[in-house]
């Protein structure tokens, strides 16, 4: 347990020092470069295998232990970050700037909210399947670009804009925070259940047998 909750708080950690850097980023006129240099987040996390939320979802077993184990990590991403978040508080540059992400992201309609919390859940869940089996991290990378530059939503990463934007306890940001969460979620399991189905179909039994084999070792 005690292992699960430090490697939760470290993705909560890693991921917001992704969101910090793009946010510098984004105040100096360079959101591409902070599109690109918050892949050190993610890239991090899979790299230390630390307990991302996001990461994890996608794979979840409707069983107590593994649901609970979810809210775990979910909720010690949350201290991860807002740690971050409150570093974010001392840098006039990084607040005005959050405050203005934060601003446009609760002016979304709420099913665009529901849009792009699912596409952005499909998009991390891509990046763990294709990490797993390439070791990549240039499709960490790309991913991530993706998420970004598309506006997604990502439960994580937002608790730092919302915190350092001051809107991270108001009953909008709630609401969009709930809907964060399960978006990413239906986006992550949906592409899961997508690439289960076709490795179930494409692969002969004895290859999907031994895959199996394989990674209950891990």
């Amino acid at each position: 347990m005690k292992k699960l909750i430090l490697k939760s708080i470290l993705a909560g950690i890693l991921i917001g020092l992704g969101a910090f850097v793009y946010s510098a980023c984004i105040g100096k006129g360079n959101p591409y470069v902070g599109a690109f240099l918050f892949s050190l987040g993610l890239i991090s996390v899979f790299v230390l295998e630390a307990n991302l939320f996001t990461g994890k979802i996608g794979e979840i077993k409707f069983d107590k232990e593994t649901i609970v184990n979810l809210l775990l990590i979910l909720f010690f991403n949350f201290v991860g970050i807002m740690v971050v978040g409150l570093f974010g508080l001392t840098n006039s540059s990084i607040i005005e700037t959050c405050t203005s992400l934060v601003e446009s992201k609760l002016n979304k309609a709420w099913y665009q909210v529901i849009v792009d919390s699912v596409l952005c859940g499909a998009i991390i869940h891509l990046a763990v399947l294709m990490y797993r089996k390439t070791k990549s991290v240039l499709i960490v990378i790309i991913c991530i670009m993706v998420f970004i530059l598309s506006g997604f939503e990502h439960c994580i990463a937002n608790l730092f804009y919302y915190i350092a934007g001051y809107q991270a306890f108001t009953p909008l940001a709630f609401l969009y925070f709930v809907i964060y969460i399960l978006g990413n979620s239906i986006g992550a399991i949906i592409i899961n259940t997508i690439f289960k189905n076709t490795i179930d179909k494409e692969k002969p039994q004895e290859e999907i047998n031994g895959d199996t084999n394989e990674e209950s070792k891990k």
